[in-house]
């Protein structure tokens, strides 16, 4: 009786033992897990784009201005209008990390506290795009789309456009902006014009005008239309911002093209004309043949820069002569084989200029130059001077230039002392000797 007494009591002691060395061991750690647990964010619960599960709020905001310090460095918001594009400074933007953290809703991603200082977006889209109403831009749908973005504060590159939020359609509407004319003289153009009449240059695109006039079959017409229509076009989108990126010219300057102005286009051998449009819209270009001239026009919303077109430095080259001898010719008779021509160089500038008149910069679009073609002329040998001493005569003519009244070389000629073969009548048989 008094052993099962003894087991009794000591199971009891042994239970309280037990009891007592738990609750002093593992109480703390219960009550800390309790308490903490109220103190910090649950699971799933993000501020922006930064997890703050199990973060005290000390802790969580800590993590916070960490990201919104990397955002403010690193992110990229610009708003374009037309052709221009402008950075808008990160440092508008006024985030409320306290605010965004103490609001935070357990178990969800939750939004940055954000917002402008009064006026500070109109002043900076008023100072980089003066020509544009700020009454014709709905300032509330724009302030909307921006913070959507920086609520998240997840960093990349936020592009805007105002044409977007414009409320004035007019500020839209597509016009001329471009013309220029092309002087045809007897040429024909009706086929072409019925055929490529107006073509669209699509946003953010290339043209190529090999390919377009494959296109609408007008492959097999002459180069000499093709060529007209290049220039045409060539000139037409020089005074825009429009890239060009292949453009050739021939040997020698059309009779109907300013200097500077020639696009020259072949298939045979590959040879374009290719352009590209930049811009966000697209633009329209139409040909008209009005007597005898062509009338090309680029149709779309008008550019906010000015863009103008310089020529510098142009020169001329004076030809050369080359004298050739025939002997059945007589002494003094001269007969022009070839009709020389002068040699031309041009540079070509764009210029722009913003909405204020200022110049934004100039770049060099092209340096065109055409070498001189030397005129040929033919006289006949003189009397019973064989060919060695018309050699020596012609090398002492050149050192020692006399006028040309007697058929003498002048300072700029030179000589070939030699009988060079022609097709012409003018020289004889084939194998026929000097007498």
């Amino acid at each position: 009786m008094k052993n099962k007494q003894g087991v009794k009591l000591f199971i009891v002691l042994f239970l309280c033992t037990i009891f007592i060395f738990a609750f002093s061991h593992y109480g703390a750690f219960a009550y800390n897990t309790v308490v903490n647990h109220s103190d910090s964010f649950a699971e799933n619960t993000m501020v922006g784009n930064v997890s703050i599960v199990g973060k005290t709020e000390a802790e969580a905001m800590e993590a916070v201005d960490d990201q919104l310090t990397r955002w403010l460095d690193e992110m990229v918001v610009n708003i374009c209008y037309k052709e221009k594009q402008v950075h808008l400074d990160n440092a508008l933007f006024r985030f409320n990390v306290p605010e965004s953290v103490k609001t935070a809703t357990n178990g969800q991603r939750n939004m940055m506290v954000v917002q402008f200082e009064e006026n500070n977006l109109e002043n900076a889209i008023q100072d980089s795009f003066p020509t544009v109403e700020l009454g014709a831009i709905d300032m509330q749908k724009l302030t909307e789309d921006l913070f959507s973005g920086a609520k998240l504060l997840e960093i990349g590159n936020l592009e805007f456009s105002l044409d977007e939020y414009l409320t004035d359609s007019k500020m839209n509407e597509d016009v001329i902006v471009q013309q220029t004319k092309v002087e045809t003289g007897e040429v024909n153009f009706s086929k072409m014009i019925n055929e490529l009449a107006t073509f669209e240059i699509p946003a953010k695109s290339q043209v190529s005008l090999l390919q377009l006039f494959a296109e609408k079959g007008l492959s097999n017409v002459s180069s000499e239309r093709l060529n007209m229509f290049a220039t045409g076009i060539y000139e037409l989108i020089l005074p825009t911002n429009f890239s060009i990126i292949e453009r050739n010219i021939g040997n020698e300057k059309p009779e109907n093209v300013s200097l500077g102005f020639e696009a020259k286009v072949d298939s045979e051998k590959n040879i374009d004309l290719i352009f590209a449009n930049p811009n966000e819209t697209s633009y329209t270009i139409q040909i008209e043949s009005i007597d005898h001239t062509l009338i090309f026009s680029l149709k779309g919303q008008s550019f906010l820069n000015k863009y103008v077109i310089v020529i510098e430095d142009e020169q001329s080259f004076k030809p050369k002569t080359i004298k050739q001898f025939n002997s059945l010719l007589k002494p003094r008779e001269k007969v022009i084989e070839r009709q020389g021509k002068e040699g031309l160089y041009i540079k070509v500038l764009r210029e722009t200029y913003d909405e204020t008149g200022a110049l934004l910069h100039s770049e060099v679009i092209s340096e065109d130059f055409y070498p001189p073609v030397y005129q040929i002329e033919v006289t006949g040998l003189v009397a019973n001077v064989k060919e060695e001493t018309v050699n020596e005569q012609v090398e002492s003519a050149d050192e020692n230039p006399q006028p040309n009244n007697s058929g003498e070389i002048d300072d700029e000629e030179e000589t070939l002392g030699e009988v060079i073969k022609s097709n012409s009548d003018l020289w004889g048989k084939t194998n026929e000797h000097m007498k």
